[in-house]
């Protein structure tokens, strides 16, 4: 049954009672560990590509082992994007916009 007035449909001591801050401590704890998780992901982001320029560039100044390793960690990291980029096969969200059939 709606309230003939707006100001009766929503009572600010009553949402009080309801939620305590007691209630988000499991969702601020996911929160700080999602974000600590992505700033640390991003770090390694940003930082290995770079580590792969300046070892493609000392082998190109005659260093072969780096230039090795660079061809190595652009390999690892052409598999990290790919498979970061695309959903595994069994992944229902693949299958999301194809329906039920």
């Amino acid at each position: 049954m709606r309230s003939a007035r707006p100001e009766e449909a929503v009572n600010p001591q009553a949402l009080a009672v309801l939620a305590s801050p007691a209630d988000f401590v499991y969702a601020r704890s996911q929160m700080a560990l999602s974000l600590g998780w992505h700033i640390v992901v991003a770090c390694f982001g940003v930082a290995f590509p770079a580590m792969v320029v300046f070892a493609e560039w000392r082998g190109h100044r005659g260093d072969p082992e780096l230039s090795r390793l660079a061809h190595t960690w652009a390999r690892a990291m052409g598999v990290l994007f790919a498979s970061a980029r695309s959903p595994a096969p069994s992944s229902p969200s693949r299958w999301a916009c194809c329906g039920p059939g």
